[in-house]
């Protein structure tokens, strides 16, 4: 496995979890975090590391930092002999294709809509310099995939994942690439993730909860802004308590509880009635699989999703509160009817539709139920 995310992280954690459970050996090549464990908090016997830096020149493609980290991870490979090397993200797949092994390509983010719908100047709450390097990051990215368009010449030679069929299915039509070599692989949490949480607890007011650490200052694609102020206004009406984890962020009736563990994280959205994913409508929803959706349901946390988000509406219809319509326009004042439907629930009925979501949610939204297609891109790479 080489990389161009760091370890540990929670799908690159189900997948190393996926291929040793099938009887593979793995080794994690590229960069570390301090967090070990992150997901599912042991080692493996089958499994290990190797720390490779990876320059950030690298990654706009450019020489000599490019061929020194081919010919660095090629010496690496080289001494493990691996029988197929899993890439994840294009930047790691143009490397490990130089090398000339068997590949297969996690193209976790859709490189192609990443790159296209980027605003260039970021957002105007970011500061100055985190402006600056946001918009040289879109520079890069865009110089990259106009001149090399990664995805398709990789997609050419090696089987790809993506992370919604929306997503596989837009690729495949737009480049005219054969589909019998590219496979979806969602953002399901593993069957391991959430043994511990047997019950739902209930908290003395309604509460909601957003997973995600870029507040206040979210890109377009995960503008919570129009959810932020229609709570904060219900929040002058009804005893409203709104989590955010990952950040320290208090602003009315927001109040940020840091960074969590997994296991903790679930614990906490165990307790919670209501999981924001209701960010304002954006195009580029519709190949999303945002991880912390499914991460509520199993959890008996209910979704709240904005309805362009395509691939959880279709596994969610009948677990998720689901906001239409999906234009602007309309979209705040569907939302607060959403929103004050949902406090006024009493706690019979909020216990209820919590413990419904969550049996049903683990039983269909469990990455255990997908792990084939990761098996099979494996197979069809070596």
């Amino acid at each position: 496995m080489v990389s161009q995310e760091a370890y540990p992280d929670i799908r690159l954690e189900r997948e190393v979890h996926t291929l040793i459970r099938h009887g593979y050996k793995v080794t994690f090549v590229g960069k570390l975090r301090d967090r070990r464990g992150l997901v599912f908090g042991k080692k493996y016997e089958n499994f290990k590391c190797i720390e490779v830096h990876i320059p950030s020149l690298v990654y706009s493609l450019l020489e000599p930092w490019l061929s020194r980290s081919v010919r660095r991870i090629k010496g690496i490979l080289k001494r493990l002999r691996p029988d197929v090397v899993l890439a994840i993200n294009p930047i790691a797949g143009i490397i490990v294709d130089r090398i000339g092994v068997p590949m297969a390509i996690d193209n976790r983010e859709y490189f192609y809509h990443k790159v296209k719908y980027n605003p260039l100047f970021g957002i105007e709450g970011m500061a100055l310099l985190r402006r600056f390097r946001y918009m040289m990051g879109t520079i890069r990215r865009r110089w990259i995939y106009r001149v090399r368009l990664i995805e398709v010449k990789l997609a050419e030679r090696h089987p790809m994942i993506f992370p919604s069929p929306e997503a596989k299915q837009d690729f495949c039509c737009r480049f005219d690439i054969n589909d019998s070599g590219v496979f979806v692989l969602k953002n399901y949490p593993s069957i391991t993730e959430i043994r511990d949480i047997k019950t739902i607890k209930v908290r003395k007011n309604v509460s909601f909860i957003y997973v995600r650490i870029d507040l206040p200052s979210q890109p377009p694609s995960r503008n919570l802004n129009t959810t932020v102020n229609v709570l904060c206004s219900l929040a002058n009406k009804y005893k409203v308590e709104v989590l955010v984890a990952g950040i320290n962020y208090d602003v009315a009736c927001f109040h940020g509880i840091g960074w969590l563990s997994l296991n903790e994280l679930y614990e906490m959205l165990a307790s919670v009635d209501y999981g924001l994913v209701s960010w304002d409508p954006h195009y580029i929803h519709w190949y999303f699989s945002p991880v912390k959706a499914y991460q509520y349901a199993v959890s008996g946390c209910v979704p709240v999703i904005t309805d362009t988000l395509k691939s959880l509406v279709q596994d969610m219809r009948n677990l998720a509160i689901i906001v239409s319509p999906s234009d602007r326009g309309s979209f705040k004042m569907e939302l607060k009817k959403t929103l004050e439907e949902l406090i006024t629930l009493n706690r019979d009925e909020r216990i209820s539709l919590r413990e419904r979501v969550m049996h049903v949610a683990r039983r269909k939204l469990i990455w255990e139920n997908q792990e084939i297609e990761l098996i099979e891109c494996i197979k069809k790479a070596q």
